[in-house]
C-alpha cells in the first residue's frame, strides 16, 4: 500500500516536475520517520536531545514529580523595579524560549 501510493504521489509529481527519486523518506522537516507495513510513526527525539543540551539539562534526572510536594511556598512581594528587573531578565527570556519549543515539539508530532 505504501509503495502504491509513493509511486502514485512520484509520478504525478514527475508530470510536473523534473524530480529525482530517492526512495522513502526518513527525515522530514527534522522528523524521523519510521515507516513499517501497518504503520507510519514520527519522532523528533534527536530534537528532544538538543534541547537537552541547548538548556543544559543533559545531566538532569528524570522525576514523577517536578518538586517535592512538602515544600512550602510563600508569596514574595516585589516592588515595581525588582519585578521590571525579573521580567527583562535572561532566565526568564531563556525559560520562555524552553517553553515554546517544548510546545512546537508537541504540536509538531
Amino acid at each position: 500500500m505504501t509503495d502504491a501510493l509513493n509511486n502514485s504521489a512520484e509520478r504525478d509529481l514527475r508530470a510536473h516536475f523534473n524530480i529525482k527519486s530517492l526512495s522513502l523518506p526518513r527525515l522530514l522537516l527534522g522528523m524521523h520517520i519510521n515507516i513499517e507495513p501497518n504503520m507510519i510513526s514520527l519522532s523528533q527525539s534527536h530534537y528532544v536531545e538538543f534541547l537537552l543540551e541547548k538548556y543544559g539539562l543533559t545531566e538532569a534526572n528524570p522525576v514523577s514529580t517536578p518538586i517535592d510536594p512538602n515544600v512550602k511556598l510563600n508569596a514574595h512581594k516585589m516592588d515595581s523595579y525588582e519585578l521590571e528587573r525579573e521580567i527583562d531578565s535572561t532566565v526568564t527570556y531563556r525559560y520562555a524560549q524552553l517553553i515554546s519549543s517544548l510546545m512546537y515539539l508537541a504540536l509538531g508530532t
